[in-house]
Parts: C-alpha cells; structure tokens; sequence
C-alpha cells in the first residue's frame, strides 16, 4: 500500500499495510462497497510530523476511505482529520524481494507465513497418505473388541460392504452403532452460502463455470462439491453444497484461494497501462519525448482543428461557442512520453468517473516543449500571482483565450506553439457566478472534498463568459497534441 505525496508514492510501514489489508478485506465484503478507517500517521514506528493534528492529539491521525465502483475500479484515499487534506492511495503488487528492501519488518513477517504454508502443506500431504475413512474411524475402537473386513458388493451397486467379525455378539452391534454414526455424520449434506463473495463483472454462470474448472484443475474432475453462484443485489454470492463438512471446509479454502487469485489478476490488469490508439508504434521501454508529426490531409489532423476551433472541455454542447480560433493551424505533433503517459493512466484510474475532456493550454514564457518533457507542474502557480482560483494548474476551453497572452512564439516569431491536452476531470466544481474575482478564492490549493477539478470564470466581458478547468495535481492533465499555427 502506498499513498502519494507531492512527487513520489510512499510505502506505508508494515502495521499501516496490515490495517489496509484488513479494511480492504471488510470492503470486499461490504453490501455498500465503501468502508473507511482511522489510521495513525506513522512510517516504520516514526510518528508523522504533519502540523494539521487535532485538538488534544499529539500526532496527525487520517482516514482512509475506500471504495469500489460498479466496474470493480478500487478507489482510496488518504484524508487528514484535521485539515480534511486528501492524498490518493494505490494497493501495488510488491514482490516478497521488493518489499524487503522497503520495508525491513516484512521478511519476518513474510518468513513466519511461509513457515506455517509449508507446515500446513506438510499436512495435508500426510493426511492424502493416511488409510480410508473406515481405517481410520476402526483404529479409534478398543483394541480387540473388532476386527473389519472390507468386500465389495458383487448385485452390480458401487457401495462397499462391510463386515464386521467379534467375539461376542454385543461387541458387534457396539461397533456398528458407532460406524453407522459416523458414516451417517460423513455423509450428511453440507452446505454454506457465502454472500457478496464475487463482484458482478461476470455472468454468474461464467464465475460459476471458472470457479468449477479451477477446482477441477487442482482436485482432478471427480469434484467433492456442487456450486450455485447466484445475484445477491449488486453482488454475486457462492453457495457450496458437499458431503460432509470436511469436503465443505475443502471447499471453503478452494474458494477463499480461488477469489484471491481473481483479485490479483484484476490488479495486475489495472496496473497494466494502455497506450493512446493513435500512437502507431509505442515501445514501452522507451524513455524520453518523441514528437510525431500528423499528416495534415488525414482525418486526426481535420479533427484536431475542429477542437482547437470551437470551445471544448465541460462547455455544453448546445451553448459551446464556434469558430473562436480562426488562426490558421499549420503543424500538429502527437507527444509521446511513456513514462508522463503511465503518470497520467493511473491517476486516472483513482477516479470513480474520469470525465476526460480536450482543454487548450499556452505555457506562457515557458518552451511547450519543457512541458511535453516535464510535465505539468503547479508549484510554478504562486498563491500570489493574481491567479483567479488559487494554485493550480490552468487550462482553457477556448483555444482564443488561451491565445490571447498565454501563448509563446516559435524562435522565429511568425508562429506560436499551443498544447491540447487530455483533462481527467473527474466529478468537477463549479463555483456559483457571483464568486468571480472574489480574492478569497485566489488562496485556494485543492478542490472542495468530494470534488477533483474546479471550473470556474476567468474572463468575462459583456455576454461573453470564458471558463478555466484547473486541476490540483500534476498528473491529472496529458499533453496530447503541440499545435503549431500562425
């Protein structure tokens, strides 16, 4: 588990990771699909230095909230009890090795688990050697009483038939008093339904069916157990139906493993980045900026002037304003940057609805070519700096606006450069029209709670409104498109 800070991903310290651990285990199981906790803000037993603690604590204390979405999408975050501050936080797959170096206290803790793996393995084997079921119950009988012989039945029916041989009548029927016991207590059916064990991201005949091949692939086709999977509200509940509630335990640990398995694969798949469509040919292990020139008669490039024209981002469609970018557009370069673009992907993913939307962007003084290398960065935004909604990161929805004093010519100075960029909104705030040049607005340094991105009036002259959807954090927004144009 780790949790974000301005630049980098932290890892929790090894009792933090265990709490998470826990929560994430009571959000699986959670009708809401949302659970949060109180976590101590330590790393590796330091207390955390954080100023925002509050009243009669000596320590910060945050919450973490967590959630799954309709799809599954794992959602967390961090937020200071004191200030209300948030900070995304991601479950990473961590390699025994990787988590060593990190974290000290796991190779113990991982080494006693391992211990008592093979231990229980050791186990098991032993008991799959052990004799039948009527060997082991006649052991149990005092010794000379009884003796049992086993032969099959020859009327064409798989039953065994048992034959049981004492020296005194009474010992006899003693012993199979006990035997019909204990093969009635074997044999009795057993069952347990398991609510909410499964997300809906399948059919439940399709879990059902994967979970019946798994089971088949470790325990060979002659399975112990029947299984229904059936829809509970909006989640998928397994019921296991045996004989016997050793073959019921069997399968509860089957399907404990089976449902782990599928969770890991659903992480590895979201830890997976999926590069644009559009990038003809994206090596993964690339580093560095590369610009690719789109050909001005094909169809990304005729699309790309349409959304430097009209007003995009969050502006209705009914009300967008037209043509406001008239500037002929001479050049449009895709910007492949791997490593911004995996940034960008897994914020991204942290968000419930990623809302992404076109927003323009002019780099002032800076090279645009700084911002494809570097990415965007909002410690370059003062809290002093005349900005209307705080320190953040500001993009426009009209390329014209954008144009207007917030663009850089090209070395030549008969062009000038401008970015498209990819927005990922999320769930935005939209300040009521009467908070417009207010200054205490200028202060601000992150969303309302609840909220990822802000939109809110920059320029507005007559009946003409120009709007600004800023975003508080660097990865929020890719650089897709230099545009180049007179």
């Amino acid at each position: 588990w780790e949790w974000r800070d301005d630049l980098t991903w932290v890892t929790y310290d090894y009792d933090q990771a265990m709490d998470l651990d826990n929560l994430y285990q009571e959000l699986l199981n959670s009708p809401t699909m949302s659970v949060t906790r109180m976590l101590l803000g330590d790393r590796q037993g330091v207390p955390s230095l954080s100023k925002h603690k509050e009243d009669g604590e000596q320590y910060a204390r945050y919450n973490i909230e967590m959630q799954l979405d309709d799809g599954g999408n794992l959602n967390v975050q961090q937020r200071n009890r004191k200030s209300g501050f948030l900070r995304p936080v991601r479950q990473s797959v961590l390699v025994p090795e990787k988590a060593f170096e990190e974290l000290p206290l796991y190779k113990k803790m991982w080494e006693a688990a391992k211990e008592r793996y093979d231990r229980i393995c050791e186990e098991r084997e032993e008991g799959l050697a052990m004799p039948s079921f009527f060997d082991r119950w006649f052991i149990r009988l005092p010794p000379g009483l009884c003796s049992i012989d086993r032969s099959t039945v020859t009327s064409g029916s798989d039953a065994e038939s048992l034959i049981l041989s004492a020296l005194q009548e009474q010992h006899c029927e003693e012993a199979k008093a006990k035997l019909t016991m204990e093969i009635d207590k074997a044999e009795c059916k057993a069952e347990e339904t398991f609510p909410g064990a499964l997300k809906p991201s399948e059919s439940a005949e399709s879990a059902r069916d994967d979970f019946q091949d798994w089971m088949a692939s470790r325990l060979g086709e002659d399975l112990p157990l029947a299984v229904t999977v059936e829809a509970t509200g909006l989640d998928l509940s397994v019921k296991l139906t045996s004989l016997g509630k050793q073959n019921l335990e069997i399968g509860r640990l089957l399907l404990k493993s089976w449902i782990q398995e599928r969770e890991r694969a659903i992480l590895a798949k979201q830890a997976e980045v999926q590069f644009p469509e559009n990038w003809l040919s994206v090596d993964n292990e690339a580093e560095g900026l590369d610009f690719q020139p789109v050909a001005p008669d094909s169809l990304e490039f005729a699309e790309v002037v349409q959304l430097m024209r009209h007003e995009t981002g969050l502006a209705p469609k009914e009300t967008a304003r037209q043509n406001l970018f008239t500037n002929r557009i001479v050049k449009v370069e895709q910007v492949i940057h791997r490593n911004l673009w995996r940034k960008y992907y897994r914020f991204r993913q942290l968000l419930d609805n990623p809302n992404e939307v076109w927003v323009k962007h002019g780099t002032g003084s800076t090279d645009p070519e700084l911002v494809c290398d570097n990415g965007f960065n909002r410690s370059y935004s003062k809290p002093d700096s005349g900005n209307m909604w705080g320190q953040g990161i500001y993009t426009a929805e009209s390329a014209k606006y954008s144009s207007d004093g917030y663009v850089r010519p090209t070395h030549n100075e008969t062009h000038k450069q401008m970015l498209l960029c990819l927005f990922a909104a999320g769930k935005v705030f939209q300040p009521p029209p009467e908070e417009y040049g207010q200054k205490s607005e200028r202060q601000t340094k992150e969303p309302p709670k609840g909220f990822d991105s802000i939109r809110g009036i920059v320029k507005r002259v007559g009946q003409d409104v120009d709007f600004a959807l800023i975003s508080y954090q660097d990865n929020q927004i890719y650089p897709f498109y230099r545009v180049t144009y007179e």
